[in-house]
């Protein structure tokens, strides 16, 4: 620990002060004051005055994290072979630079600097050890860790960006939609800016990952049955469509009305286009078209499946119809085509109450 003169902390505290000695004064012993209340300190003081300033009392063992980190960070810059002792070293610097420092303090002047240099630290720390969790294919933990990340600066895009990637290679395709979703949206609520062509890349990553791309009616319809031996294919936002799908089949027994299955799929030849804005554009046409008592739920990255409860199967197609010409309002045919497959869903007699 090195002592601080007293035209240090005048310099750091009160350089536009007119009597900034008595400020300090005071300040101190307000500060000693209070120090008093507790016990440890009652007999000894924690802050003791020194030839030209004040230091802390050396009586008293001190863990300070700051000291660690510098020691810490000094050792991440040299080359290391051994990974495993690498990702200890990062996880402990991350773990004591835990939140940004001194966020809520009104003494920007001088907390600021500090600030921003310990928050770079730990966004360097968090991308060494993201892009060595990706090296060595631990992707459950490289999503663990960008979480962790975005819970400490949730716009920085890149924590965001390994967050998804992570969550694609992990094969879990329907998270990892949320999430790119919710990133873009985040950025264009809090920054009034989209993300960077670097994450945009990412959505034309889940279209080669997503295996279940293109769903067949047949295969849908087999998925939802409750006793299907390919349950716990889709991710738990459909699972929720799921349940609902058989209700509506529990229904039916006592009501005798149908339901319309429908799966409304996008392409385009245009392989530039943003088709995460075009799945965007379709989601709203569906929440204008519906009905409240219609369901809905996204399948992946090109699909959405709908639970149109009516009388005939006309009335789903008038439905379906309705969409098309919403959608097409606000996208040009020649860039995307939207396509619907319909079945009229048949009573389960299997599904038991």
């Amino acid at each position: 620990m090195t002592p601080l003169s007293k035209n240090q902390i005048i310099d750091l505290l009160w350089s536009g002060s007119h009597n900034p000695e008595s400020a300090l004064k005071f300040t101190v012993h307000r500060l000693r004051q209070a120090l008093k209340d507790i016990p440890i300190f009652e007999d000894a003081p924690l802050v003791i005055t020194t030839k030209h300033g004040y230091d802390l009392n050396p009586e008293f063992d001190y863990d300070i994290d700051f000291e660690e980190v510098d020691v810490l960070w000094k050792s991440v810059q040299y080359p290391s072979d051994n990974e495993k002792d690498k990702k200890k070293v990062l996880l402990s610097l991350i773990s004591k630079i835990n939140k940004p420092f001194l966020s809520s303090s009104h003494s920007l002047l001088w907390t600021s600097p500090i600030r921003e240099y310990y928050t770079n630290i730990y966004n360097q720390c968090m991308m060494k050890l993201l892009k060595l969790m990706e090296s060595q294919r631990k992707y459950q933990e490289m999503i663990q860790y960008a979480q962790r990340g975005i819970a400490f600066d949730q716009l920085n895009e890149d924590f965001h960006y390994y967050h998804i990637l992570g969550l694609i290679y992990d094969r879990q395709i329907r998270q990892a939609i949320e999430a790119y979703e919710k990133t873009r949206n985040l950025f264009l609520q809090e920054l009034k800016m989209d993300v960077s062509s670097r994450t945009k890349e990412l959505f034309k990553l889940l279209l080669s990952k997503d295996e279940v791309n293109f769903v067949k009616m047949s295969d849908l319809i087999m998925n939802l049955n409750e006793n299907s031996p390919n349950d716990g294919a889709f991710f738990c936002e459909y699972e929720v469509f799921k349940r609902m799908y058989q209700n509506q089949m529990r229904a039916q027994v006592r009501s005798k009305e149908l339901a319309c299955l429908v799966i409304l799929e996008i392409r385009s030849q245009n392989q530039d286009l943003d088709m995460s804005k075009a799945m965007e554009k379709l989601q709203r046409a569906i929440n204008q078209a519906l009905r409240r008592s219609d369901v809905y739920s996204r399948i992946n990255t090109l699909q959405f499946v709908l639970l149109l409860p009516c009388k005939t199967k006309d009335n789903g197609y008038t439905i379906v119809e309705r969409i098309q010409r919403i959608f097409y309002k606000s996208i040009s045919k020649d860039q995307v085509r939207l396509y619907s497959y319909m079945n009229v869903v048949e009573n389960v007699d299997d599904l038991d109450d």
